[in-house]
């Protein structure tokens, strides 16, 4: 088992002074099923056991995160809510009050067991395999996009990332501001984009 990482130049919310972020290369997702054959083997629960168990667990997490309580799971870790919403000052009482208050997202903590268990590991540089990425100016993105439509008359996100090797968010953005310059027409659903010239 390893965990591979590529150095990617740093652009927007990194330091000044940092040129490199590390991004950890995602293989694939582990599913609920996949998980479940590998406990069903090692212990007396079949799936459908481990499902109803992860059902009531997610409904109790829920119940205890509304009441404002962290939840902490023996071996796990905690989890605990975090909030975001505009922050004002009252002007009768002059104190900051906040508004539109909703859920940011949930935080998670590991235990100490946890990261413990995950110690141990090898972890891989593959910069060098595929090479390092930057923002591709606005010749290479041209050229890109026409190499994509020699191929064929449309093209999809993927095969536009893969073609300049991008990030999924660079390509994202890449696209979006291709569509609003009229370079390019998503004649695709929202979710799943098909592009072709304009």
């Amino acid at each position: 088992m390893a965990i591979d990482y590529k150095l990617m130049r740093a652009t927007g919310g990194l330091p000044k002074n940092a040129e490199l972020k590390v991004i950890t290369v995602e293989r694939q997702t582990a599913s609920l099923r996949r998980m479940s054959k590998s406990i069903e083997q090692a212990t007396s629960l079949t799936t459908g056991d481990i499902l109803a168990t992860i059902i009531a667990l997610k409904s109790e997490m829920v119940a205890e995160l509304k009441m404002g309580n962290r939840v902490h799971i023996p071996g796990i870790g905690y989890f605990s809510l975090a909030l975001k919403g505009d922050i004002y000052r009252d002007s009768r009482s002059n104190r900051p009050r906040l508004r539109n208050a909703a859920i940011r997202k949930i935080k998670f903590r590991p235990d100490a067991e946890f990261l413990h268990d995950l110690g141990g590991i090898e972890i891989r540089n593959i910069t060098d395999e595929y090479g390092m990425t930057a923002v591709p100016n606005s010749d290479e993105i041209d050229a890109a996009v026409d190499n994509l439509l020699t191929n064929g008359h449309v093209f999809t996100s993927e095969q536009f990332r893969r073609s300049l090797d991008l990030s999924k968010s660079t390509s994202y953005r890449l696209l979006t501001k291709l569509e609003a310059e009229g370079k390019i027409v998503n004649i695709g659903s929202r979710r799943c984009k098909l592009f072709r010239k304009a």
